[in-house]
């Protein structure tokens, strides 16, 4: 299964599961992320009122041209061990379990082998200001991020690459994005 199949599939989904990043991005509390209209499938909308499964489902999924599959996970609250568990769970669930689940809704066949074959991307943004320890501008910063939400072994593994952004380091970004999105239009 290549990426364009995977569009395919995900062109058939109602428009009430694409929605702008501003809703994806809305914390359980209603704090608002990335106050955009940039638009993505919204997972856990979608998890919840069509697959209804036990499944921990990220924010957001969008198909890009360069970098395939984005899976998208905004961060705002408490980061315990707990929470680090689930985001985890989140992101290895959101991409093994719900997005097959998606595809196969729609009589499409999809094995592990073509989840593993897609090019995929995790992207977390985070509040720095939840965050103080992550305030720091030098060179390892990334890793620190990864390392912080104890992601690091999820890359290469689960994930081609995951891309930890600050808010406003994620926002200035988007209009790369925009310029690569394939889906949703």
């Amino acid at each position: 299964m290549k990426i364009h199949d995977c569009i395919q599939v995900f062109s058939q989904l109602k428009h009430i599961y694409i929605e702008p990043l501003s809703e994806c991005s809305k914390s359980d509390q209603g704090k608002i992320i990335c106050n955009d209209n940039f638009t993505c499938y919204s997972l856990e909308k979608f998890n919840k009122n069509c697959l209804k499964l036990q499944c921990c489902a990220a924010d957001a999924l969008w198909f890009d041209n360069h970098l395939g599959v984005i899976i998208t996970e905004f961060k705002s609250g408490k980061l315990d061990s707990d929470e680090k568990r689930r985001l985890r769970l989140q992101l290895f669930e959101s991409i093994f379990i719900i997005l097959p689940e998606i595809i196969n809704k729609f009589g499409v066949n999809i094995s592990l082998k073509d989840i593993c074959d897609l090019k995929k991307v995790c992207i977390i943004v985070y509040d720095v200001d939840r965050y103080q320890d992550l305030k720091s501008q030098n060179i390892a910063k990334h890793i620190d991020v990864l390392s912080h939400f104890n992601l690091e072994h999820l890359k290469g593994k689960v994930y081609d690459t995951i891309l930890p952004f600050e808010k406003e380091e994620f926002i200035n970004r988007l209009e790369t994005f925009r310029n690569q999105k394939l889906s949703p239009k």
